[in-house]
């Protein structure tokens, strides 16, 4: 294995490892019970940008880690892989990405996988009927969306910025 990919898989290792501690440590209601900022969620989109789907998935993966020890791999693991996978498809192959391409990209993430994927895996849980009601009932969190337009950007150009400083 060469240089570049052991430094890969190091990289992908740490964002998991920060995904995952900040996932069961940090969740910052904002109206309880409707929504809640998930800061790990940033890590995990950070991850997918930066080094691609394939990255992205494998930091989603790790972040649900606790989930998968007490559950084992279930469809809200697939909705956590497809967190990364996602905003990896919009990754420009080490190019820096100016702040409308990955604030765009991150409301179109969102929207494919907070609300009509999760909501999808929430209804089938819950019986497999009833997405139309799920979906309305999950609406009011989509204002959620406003802080992935807002934060994903200054969030990846930090890091992309950090990470080209390093070399």
């Amino acid at each position: 294995m060469n240089k570049k990919k052991i430094n890969l898989i190091v990289k992908g290792a740490l964002f998991g490892a920060i995904a995952m501690v900040i996932k069961y440590f940090i969740d910052i209601p904002v109206i309880p019970q409707v929504m809640h900022i998930r800061p790990h969620v940033y890590v995990v989109y950070a991850a997918g940008f930066l080094y691609g789907p394939w990255v992205g998935g494998v930091v989603g993966l790790i972040s649900d880690f606790a989930g998968i020890a007490k559950w084992g791999i279930n469809l809200f693991t697939i909705g956590a892989i497809a967190g990364g996978v996602v905003p990896g498809l919009f990754y420009l192959r080490g190019k820096k990405m100016n702040v409308v391409y990955v604030a765009i990209a991150s409301a179109i993430s969102y929207v494919i996988v907070s609300m009509l994927m999760m909501t999808y895996i929430i209804a089938f849980t819950n019986g497999g009927k009833g997405f139309i009601e799920m979906f309305m009932l999950r609406l009011p969190k989509s204002i959620e969306i406003i802080t992935y337009i807002i934060l994903m950007p200054l969030i990846y150009n930090f890091l992309f910025d950090l990470e080209n400083k390093s070399k």
